[in-house]
C-alpha cells in the first residue's frame, strides 16, 4: 500500500472535502437567504413554461441536491470516482442553480455576476482547463437561455442591450476565472512534481542514515530503533518474537590475510545471502523499496535478525538457513573464493524481561557457537546466565555450554 493510499491519508482528505463541502454549502444558503429577500421585495420571480416557480421550491431543490453530496461524501463513495472531490459534478450543479436564480431575477439580474463568480471560485485549485471551459460554456449559455426565455415579449430595446451587456460582462469575467484557473493549475501541476522530487529526496537521504553504507542493511542505530519498537509491541500486547546474533567466524584473519577489499565484499555478500534468507514480512524496519533491509548490522562483523511472531523452534530454522547458506558456497572477493562460515545465536523474548536482557542472552548464545568450534547455532536459555543448547541443525541437540 503506497503512501498515498494509507487508511490515514484517505480520512485525512475526506476530511478536508467536508469542510470544503460546507464552504460551498454556506453559499448555498447565502443564495436562500438573498431569493427570500428578494421575493419578499417582489424582486423575485421565475416562470418556465408558463408554470410559477416559488422560492421555497428552489430553496428545497438546492437543499436536496446539496444533501445527496454530502451523503456520496460522507458515506466514501466519491473515492470511486476518478476525482474524489467530485469538483466538477458540485461545479454543474452549482451552475444550474446560478442560471436558475439568474432567470428569478429579472429586474436585478447583474447581482447574478456575483453568484456565477462564487460558484467558479471553488474549481479554481481542483478543475482542469478543460472542466472549467466546459463550466464556462455551460454558465454562460445557459444565462443567456434563461434571459432569453424570462425575457417579456414586450421588452423595450434598452432592457434588451442591458441584458445583453450582462451577459457579454458575465462571459467576460467567468472567462478571466477560466485564466487565472489555468495559471493556478500550472503552478499546482509545478508544486505536484517539485513534492514528488522532495519526497524521493527525502527518501534517499531516510534511508541513508537507516542503513549501514557498506551491506545497505540497516545500521546499529535503525535496528535497535526496530527491535525497541517490537519489544515494546511484546510488553503492551504478548506479541512474541525472536532474535538472531550472526557473527562471522574468524573475520579478522580475512582481513589481515586478504586485505579489508576482500574483508568488505564478505560482509557485503553475506548481508546478501542472510537477505536471500529470511522472509521480509518477518522482519522489523524493512525498505519498501528494497529487499536488501532484512537485517541490520550490529558492529563490525556482526548482524542481527528480528523475527516476529516466530518462537524458538521457527528461529532455529531460520538460523539453519543462514548457516547453510554462507558455509555452502565461497564467498566471491578481490582475493578469489574464500571459504567463511558463521557462529548464530538464537533468543525467544520473554515477556518481562528488558531489551537489554534479550540482547545479553542471544550475545551469549552466540558465543557459546564460537567456543563450540564455530559454524554453529546456540539456543539461549531463559536468562543471560542460564546454559545455552548447541544446535548444528534445528532438532539436533550437540551439547551445552554456558556464557561466553
Amino acid at each position: 500500500m503506497s503512501t498515498i493510499d494509507t487508511p490515514d491519508h484517505i480520512e485525512r482528505h475526506q476530511s478536508i472535502r467536508l469542510k470544503r463541502f460546507g464552504i460551498a454549502l454556506s453559499t448555498y444558503l447565502i443564495w436562500v437567504v438573498l431569493a427570500l429577500f428578494l421575493d419578499w421585495k417582489d424582486l423575485f420571480e421565475l416562470t418556465v413554461a408558463g408554470v410559477d416557480i416559488p422560492v421555497w421550491a428552489i430553496s428545497i431543490g438546492m437543499l436536496v441536491s446539496n444533501a445527496a453530496f454530502y451523503a456520496v461524501l460522507r458515506s466514501g463513495a466519491n473515492l470511486r470516482f476518478s476525482d474524489p472531490s467530485l469538483s466538477l459534478g458540485m461545479m454543474m450543479m452549482a451552475t444550474f442553480w446560478a442560471i436558475v436564480f439568474a432567470g428569478g431575477t429579472a429586474e436585478v439580474r447583474g447581482v447574478n455576476l456575483i453568484t456565477f463568480m462564487m460558484v467558479f471560485l471553488f474549481g479554481i485549485f481542483n478543475l482542469r482547463v478543460r472542466e472549467y471551459l466546459f463550466c464556462w460554456l455551460v454558465a454562460v449559455g445557459g444565462y443567456v437561455l434563461i434571459v432569453f426565455m424570462t425575457l417579456p415579449a414586450e421588452a423595450s430595446p434598452e432592457q434588451v442591450a442591458l441584458e445583453a451587456m450582462y451577459a457579454v460582462l458575465l462571459a467576460c469575467v467567468l472567462f478571466w476565472s477560466v485564466l487565472f484557473g489555468y495559471y493556478v493549475g500550472r503552478l499546482r501541476d509545478k508544486l505536484a512534481v517539485r513534492n514528488a522530487e522532495l519526497k524521493k529526496t527525502m527518501a534517499l537521504l531516510l534511508r541513508a542514515v537507516a542503513h549501514d553504507d557498506l551491506t545497505g542493511v540497516h545500521n546499529r542505530r535503525a535496528v535497535m530503533t526496530a527491535l525497541e519498537q517490537q519489544h515494546q509491541r511484546l510488553d503492551r500486547y504478548g506479541a512474541g518474537y525472536a532474535l538472531l546474533m550472526l557473527d562471522l567466524d574468524h573475520f579478522k584473519e580475512i582481513n589481515d590475510t586478504y586485505g579489508h577489499g576482500a574483508g568488505d565484499a564478505v560482509l557485503k555478500n553475506f548481508a546478501g545471502r542472510v537477505t536471500e534468507q529470511v522472509r521480509g514480512v518477518d522482519l522489523i524496519g524493512r525498505g519498501d523499496d528494497s529487499e536488501d533491509d532484512t537485517i541490520g548490522r550490529f558492529g563490525g562483523e556482526e548482524f542481527l535478525v528480528i523475527l516476529p511472531d516466530t518462537d524458538a523452534k521457527g528461529a532455529l530454522h531460520v538460523a539453519e538457513r543462514i548457516r547453510e547458506a554462507v558455509a555452502d558456497k565461497p564467498f566471491d572477493s578481490p582475493a578469489g573464493s574464500l571459504d567463511v562460515t558463521v557462529s548464530v545465536g538464537v533468543a525467544e523474548a520473554l515477556r518481562g524481561q528488558s531489551m537489554r536482557e534479550m540482547l545479553d542472552r542471544v550475545d551469549n548464545a552466540m558465543y557459546t557457537a564460537k567456543h563450540a568450534g564455530r559454524n554453529r547455532i546456540a539456543l539461549a536459555g531463559p536468562s543471560p546466565e542460564s546454559r545455552h543448547a548447541l544446535y548444528t541443525r534445528p532438532g539436533s541437540t550437540t551439547s551445552t555450554d554456558t556464557g561466553k
